[in-house]
């Protein structure tokens, strides 16, 4: 179960940076979905880890 809603929640930031990075790259700022999808990305590494992971940051 954890391990489908954390692969459902990757796949959910990769299509919205894909997403965000063809609006963006149709306006001409070419560098600006790198950066939003390099931050999602981190954000979910983040979430992972302070819910999930070893020693949560959580608690």
């Amino acid at each position: 179960m954890i391990n489908s809603l954390t692969w459902t929640a990757c796949y959910l930031f990769v299509g919205a940076g894909t997403y965000a990075g063809v609006i963006m790259m149709a306006g001409g700022h070419n560098q600006m979905p790198f950066l939003i999808t390099g931050a999602l990305y981190a954000l979910t590494a983040f979430l992972f880890y302070a819910f999930l992971g070893r020693n949560s940051l959580l608690g």
